[in-house]
């Protein structure tokens, strides 16, 4: 169902060439988006990592292994206060990374909401993930896929969980 999913939106937007800023954890690079002025919604998002990023093989930013998450949240390399489109996405009573790999609800509580989270209700609006800093915590939080945002989390590789 994810594949499909992502598969109706691939086409929606050209790349352009934005300014990224970089940072690498755990041996993943990370680049998120400069202020540009231009907004996105989460499917555009999607399109610009894979085609303006600048990356070889470039994703929104995922985090299956909350060992990756806890990096990414406790280090002091993100230098932002705005809220970041990573790929996540939840529909009805499923959720998924952007890749393809599933979201369990064993896993969910292993991050840090902000907000409502995945499994708590049931979902009929795609709603996708965010990341939002506010001073030094870093939590995932839930929009409408359809609404716009400037900044997108995006990464060089998909990282694999054993």
């Amino acid at each position: 169902m994810s594949k499909q999913f992502l598969t109706r939106f691939q086409g929606l937007v050209d790349g352009n060439s934005d300014v990224f800023q970089q940072f690498t954890e755990n041996s993943v690079v990370y680049k998120y988006e400069s202020p540009s002025g231009s907004k996105e919604t989460w499917y555009n998002a999607y399109r610009k990592c894979k085609n303006s990023a600048g990356f070889t093989n470039g994703h929104m930013a995922e985090f299956p292994n909350p060992e990756d998450w806890a990096a990414v949240a406790d280090s002091n390399s993100l230098d932002t206060s705005n809220e970041l489109w990573i790929g996540l996405i939840v529909h009805e009573n499923k959720a998924w990374w952007a890749s393809g790999q599933e979201l369990t609800a064993k896993k969910v509580d292993e991050y840090d909401w902000l907000g409502k989270k995945p499994f708590t209700s049931s979902f009929n609006t795609p709603e996708c993930g965010q990341i939002k800093k506010s001073g030094k915590e870093i939590q995932i939080q839930l929009k409408i896929c359809h609404d716009e945002d400037e900044y997108v989390l995006c990464q060089e590789t998909v990282p694999i969980s054993s």
